[in-house]
């Protein structure tokens, strides 16, 4: 009995062990990592990295999701032009081999002086005040204001997007806070994507198609309007008497009724050239509707 219960209790300890371990992968997976440093070898799809940072010494495959980019212009740049023995700052996620140097992908590998250098950050969170934005990096510990001034798209910032930001100081405070002297979207992409070759509907994040397709109706694209607005934290509110339908969001709100050219954006009158339209017991807005509106982006394929 003494037996059983010493190997009751080992199993029991290695199954914790496990879980915790798994839980740490997937913490760390979650994160941002950045080393900087120097180029040592360039292969045809990878690159070897010394310096100092998460990982001091390590191999980053380089696919057509990595961003390579001018640190001081943030400005593209191509594979072929990365150097052996050039300063540079990559970033990276905590999704890494267990071999000697460890070996992951490369999320943006920003190439220059690291002094002057932009920084790479994806967002998390994105609260808007009266002159811009201030963003929450993934990590949750830098808090970066960008104002209209220095980045005229700064209002179109959502979370999952990732930004090259440039600041001279930052406070000590957590998350760290800091004004951007600077700041680049980096390909943006779109919140929502219509695939027109099965009409199905896909939104920015997770990649995640809902059930709903879109409809081509006289070459115009209409979307399903709960489905979408409820995907993005809108609460959507149907008025049969009257046919209409509410949108809110916080402060954000959006009102349309069917048949109808004229929306409500915030208690502000906008027309479009295309009314809802209401078919089999859905309802279904123009794509305008989602940029002129709620200011979702929008690309059709």
């Amino acid at each position: 009995m003494k037996k059983l219960s010493i190997v009751l209790l080992l199993i029991f300890m290695m199954i914790s062990a496990n879980t915790v371990f798994a839980q740490a992968v997937e913490e760390r997976s979650n994160n941002i990592f950045n080393t900087i440093g120097i180029i040592d070898s360039i292969d045809k799809d990878s690159i070897a990295i010394s310096g100092e940072g998460t990982y001091k010494n390590l191999i980053l495959r380089v696919t057509d999701e990595s961003y390579i980019l001018n640190g001081k212009t943030g400005e593209n740049l191509d594979f072929s032009t990365l150097k052996e023995h050039s300063s540079v700052s990559v970033y990276y996620d905590g999704r890494m081999t267990r071999s000697i140097p460890p070996i992951g992908f490369a999320k943006a590998i920003v190439v220059g002086d690291n002094d002057e250098n932009g920084l790479y950050m994806q967002v998390r969170e994105v609260e808007k005040i009266q002159d811009g934005v201030r963003v929450l990096c993934s990590n949750g510990d830098r808090l970066v204001t960008i104002k209209n001034d220095i980045l005229a798209d700064a209002k179109n910032i959502s979370a999952g997007d990732e930004l090259l930001v440039w600041y001279k100081a930052m406070t000590l405070s957590l998350p760290g806070q800091a004004v951007a002297e600077k700041a680049v979207i980096l390909n943006k992409k779109p919140d929502i994507t219509v695939e027109l070759l099965d009409n199905s509907i896909i939104i920015k994040g997770n990649n995640q198609v809902i059930s709903t397709r879109a409809i081509v109706k006289n070459e115009k694209i209409l979307l399903p309007l709960r489905q979408i607005a409820e995907k993005f934290g809108y609460t959507v509110s149907w008025k049969e008497d009257s046919k209409s339908a509410e949108l809110l969001k916080g402060p954000q709100f959006a009102t349309l009724t069917i048949d109808s050219h004229d929306y409500g954006k915030n208690k502000m009158r906008i027309v479009l050239d295309d009314a809802p339209q209401m078919i089999n017991g859905v309802t279904y807005v123009p794509s305008e509707f989602f940029e002129k509106a709620l200011e979702l982006s929008v690309k059709v394929k």
